[in-house]
């Protein structure tokens, strides 16, 4: 509700809320690349990939979101 109305802390907490849900897959990207090294199983390039595909849900909104608060504004 507070960045449907502009206010600051509504950008602070989208922010947040988008960085924390990208992490999130950044974290389990790497674990399932780090994962065969560790463990001696065998690399899931179809986990890797859904994962990548739904990280993306995070991961472009996050960037438009950064990309309107870096812009210059008229």
């Amino acid at each position: 509700m507070i960045l449907w109305r502009r206010q600051a802390f509504g950008y602070v907490t989208g922010a947040g809320l988008l960085f924390q849900a990208s992490m999130l897959f950044v974290g389990l990207l790497v674990f399932f690349i780090l994962q065969p090294l560790g463990a001696n199983v065998p690399f899931r390039l179809e986990d890797f990939v859904v994962m990548l595909v739904w990280g993306l849900i995070c991961f472009v909104p996050f960037g438009l979101f950064l990309r309107g608060l870096v812009a210059p504004r008229d």
